[in-house]
């Protein structure tokens, strides 16, 4: 059966209670988006992440995800943030700095300034 934009209105006014105001459900993101350096964009989908992992250093931290065929590397300044983020929200877009512009002790967000795309060795 043919499925047009009126048919689906009303099968969702039908569904819902007319009384109350329409709203979207929260829509989350299939994938997140590496903005790197070289202007280069990668995205890798969610549906393959296995595990991320928070690595907290002296000067700096680290993510790791671990995606069904890569491996990826996230090191940069509070980015625990970032990681709660990944655990919760899942953001779409990680853009990777230039660390020569970051002062890391003026830092009051997640900022990512190196992003290291690995193979996985079956």
């Amino acid at each position: 059966m043919h499925q047009n934009q009126s048919n689906q209105l009303y099968r969702e006014l039908k569904e819902n209670d007319p009384t109350q105001p329409y709203t979207k459900p929260d829509i989350k993101p299939e994938g997140v988006t590496l903005h790197l350096l070289d202007g280069d964009k990668i995205t890798f989908y969610y549906l393959y992440l296995v595990k991320s992992v928070f690595s907290l250093g002296e000067t700096s931290s680290a993510i790791v995800l671990f995606f069904t065929s890569d491996i990826v590397t996230l090191r940069g300044y509070r980015l625990e943030p970032l990681r709660a983020e990944f655990a919760v929200k899942k953001p779409s877009d990680v853009y990777v700095c230039n660390p020569r512009y970051v002062v890391p002790e003026t830092v009051n967000e997640p900022v990512v300034i190196e992003a290291v795309v690995e193979d996985r060795k079956p």
